[in-house]
């Protein structure tokens, strides 16, 4: 399994692939409506082609990844979801877009480009709850945005003496150093630092490795 999560860990880096090409390829569609920019069509069957197989392989990495088991949350089983229905949209419009009846269904991948280009993101964002935690956007937000998403108002110190040991010193620095890697959606260890439960609660031993010194 230590190579099957090896290449997981690539999905990373793969997934900028496809979400680069969606956007160039919305931008594409859109211009290529217009006479002036007809020509830019010649280039749309390649682009499709390469967006479907590069989205199917960050698919398969991500699913490589998922096998480590830390993705115990929501956020991760969403972030799965819309990666994989991302991944079967965009081959089966490239399939269309480089098939011989491509003329035939040419009003349908400008939409699809922006269904597209709106399912990578509903999956960054997920992906991005379980690198930075599900308050990361917000946690600088306004208090009418705070409370509209459930957040507890900003704690305000007149002294020293009025800090709570947790939410004021220790729960500040777990969520700036740990929350990467032990949040409610990624629990290394089954391991969470966000909250004062989570940390008091505790997690799983480390994963130890015997060496035999012989």
């Amino acid at each position: 399994m230590d190579f099957i999560f090896f290449l997981g860990r690539f999905h990373v880096l793969v997934l900028h692939l496809p979400i680069g090409i969606i956007v160039v390829l919305f931008v594409l569609e859109w211009l290529s409506r217009k006479e002036k920019y007809r020509y830019l069509q010649a280039a749309a069957p390649f682009l499709w082609g390469a967006m479907a197989l590069t989205a199917l392989a960050t698919v398969l990495l991500g699913y490589m990844h998922f096998a480590e088991g830390s993705f115990t949350g929501p956020s991760g089983d969403q972030h799965r979801f819309f990666g994989t229905i991302t991944a079967v949209i965009a081959a089966g419009v490239a399939l269309l877009r480089t098939s011989s009846f491509a003329t035939s269904y040419k009003p349908l991948f400008f939409p699809a480009s922006a269904v597209l280009l709106i399912l990578i993101s509903i999956t960054g964002h997920y992906g991005g709850n379980l690198t930075h935690g599900s308050t990361y956007l917000i946690e600088y937000a306004p208090q009418p945005i705070r409370s509209l998403m459930g957040l507890a108002p900003k704690r305000t110190l007149a002294s020293v003496k009025e800090a709570d040991p947790f939410a004021d010193v220790v729960g500040p620095m777990l969520r700036e150093h740990c929350q990467g890697c032990h949040n409610e959606d990624k629990q290394e260890n089954s391991l969470v630092l966000t909250t004062y439960a989570g940390v008091m609660r505790g997690g799983e031993p480390a994963k130890t490795v015997s060496v035999d010194l012989r």
